[in-house]
C-alpha cells in the first residue's frame, strides 16, 4: 500500500479487504483524522500494528485480521474511545493482550484469536459494559477465565477454546450470562462440575465443553436449551459408568434443529435409550465412541437421515447391527468397532457405498 494514503485526509471509509497487498502497513494512515472504517482483512500485510492509527480518533471499526502481522499489540490504545470493533485475529502477533483494551469503553466486539499471545487474560475486559463478542480462542493463554468476564452479561459469543486456561466456571454461570448464544471452551484445562445452570441462557445455540476435565452429571433436562445446534462435550469426565448417565439424552429431542452431538470419551455407562432415533433428522454428527455404553443399538437408528458421521466404538454394545442403518444415505463415516456385536451383516448395507463406512466397521484392509 502506497504511504501517498496519507494523503487522503478527509478519508472515512477505507476498505481494502480480500486483496493480495502485502509488506508493511504504512505508518501515513495515521493522519487520517476523519477515518471511521479501516478494514485491511484477508490480505499478506507483513511487519508491527501501525502504532500511528491512535492517532485515528474517530475510528469506529478496525479489520486487520488475516495477515501476517508480528510483534506486540501497542498498550496504549485509549485514544481510540470511538472504537466499536476490534479484529486482530489470525495474525503472529506476541506478548501479552494489552491491559489498556478494557479502557476502550465503546467496544462491542473483540476478536484476538490464532496469535501467538501469552500470559493471561486481562482483568480489565470486564469493564466493557457493551461487549457482545468476544473471540480469544487458540492462542496461547494461562490462567483462570477472569470473574470480572462473568459481569458482561450482553456477552452473546465467547470462546476461549485451544488455549491452557484452568479453574472451574461459576455454578451460577447460565444466570450471569443469560444471553449467550455461543460458548466455546473446548481444549484447556478446566475443572469442576459441568456448568447445569446453563439451561438458564435459553438462546444458546453452540455449546462445546470438549477436552477438559469436567465432571458429571449432566443434567437430564438440558433439552430445555431447544435452539440447540451444536453440543460437543467430548473427552471429559461426565460419566460414572452407571445406568443412569445417559438420562439426559431424552430431553435432546426437544433440540428440533441439532446438528452436531458429541459425548465420546467420558466414561459414560448405561443403554443408549430409544429416544435418541427421534432426534432431529438435521443431525449430521453423532460421536460416543470410547465410553462404556451397552445393549442393543437402537432398532430406529435409521431414522436419523442427515447423519454423514456415526461414531459408536468401542464401547459394548451388542445384539446385531439393525437393518435400518441401512437407510443412512448421507453417511460418509460409520465406526462400529470395539463392541461386542454379532450376527450378520445386513443386506441394507449394501446401500452404504462409502468406503469410510466399511473401514470404521473393520470390514475392509
Amino acid at each position: 500500500m502506497s504511504p501517498a494514503v496519507g494523503n487522503l485526509t478527509g478519508l472515512q471509509v477505507l476498505n481494502l479487504g480480500d486483496n493480495d497487498f502485502n509488506g508493511e502497513i504504512p505508518e501515513e494512515l495515521g493522519r487520517l483524522t476523519a477515518l471511521r472504517i479501516l478494514n485491511l482483512s484477508n490480505n499478506a500485510f507483513s511487519g508491527p500494528f501501525p502504532a500511528n492509527l491512535t492517532r485515528c480518533r474517530a475510528l469506529e471499526y478496525l479489520d486487520l485480521n488475516t495477515n501476517g502481522l508480528v510483534g506486540e499489540v501497542p498498550d496504549e490504545l485509549a485514544p481510540l474511545s470511538k472504537l466499536d470493533t476490534l479484529y486482530l485475529f489470525v495474525n503472529n502477533f506476541t506478548g501479552t493482550i494489552p491491559p489498556s483494551i478494557g479502557n476502550l469503553s465503546s467496544l462491542t466486539v473483540i476478536g484476538l484469536g490464532r496469535n501467538g499471545f501469552q500470559g493471561r487474560i486481562p482483568e480489565e475486559i470486564g469493564r466493557l459494559k457493551n461487549l457482545t463478542f468476544l473471540q480469544v480462542g487458540d492462542t496461547n493463554l494461562t490462567g483462570e477465565i477472569p470473574e470480572s468476564i462473568y459481569n458482561l452479561s450482553s456477552l452473546t459469543f465467547i470462546t476461549f477454546a485451544g488455549n491452557q486456561i484452568h479453574g472451574t466456571l461459576p455454578l451460577q454461570l447460565g444466570h450471569l450470562l443469560p444471553n449467550l448464544e455461543t460458548l466455546y471452551l473446548g481444549g484447556n484445562l478446566l475443572t469442576g462440575p459441568f456448568p447445569n445452570s446453563l439451561i438458564n441462557a435459553s438462546a444458546l445455540q453452540n455449546l462445546d465443553l470438549a477436552y477438559n476435565n469436567f465432571t458429571g452429571p449432566v443434567w437430564s433436562d438440558l433439552g430445555r436449551l431447544g435452539g440447540l445446534l451444536w453440543l460437543n462435550l467430548n473427552g471429559n469426565r461426565l460419566g460414572t459408568g452407571r445406568p443412569d448417565d445417559l438420562d439426559f439424552l431424552p430431553s435432546l429431542v426437544n433440540c428440533t434443529g441439532l446438528q452436531t452431538l458429541g459425548i465420546d470419551t467420558n466414561g459414560f455407562g448405561g443403554t443408549l435409550p430409544d429416544s435418541v432415533t427421534n432426534f432431529s433428522t438435521q443431525l449430521s454428527m453423532f460421536l460416543m465412541g470410547g465410553n462404556h455404553i451397552h445393549g442393543p443399538i437402537p432398532p430406529g437408528i435409521g431414522n436419523l437421515v442427515g447423519l454423514t458421521a456415526l461414531d459408536m466404538s468401542s464401547n459394548m454394545f451388542g445384539g446385531s447391527i439393525p437393518a435400518s442403518i441401512g437407510q443412512l444415505q448421507s453417511l460418509q463415516f460409520l465406526s462400529l468397532s470395539g463392541n461386542r456385536i454379532s450376527g450378520a451383516i445386513p443386506e441394507s448395507m449394501g446401500n452404504l457405498t462409502v468406503r469410510d463406512a466399511l473401514m470404521g466397521m473393520g470390514l475392509m484392509k
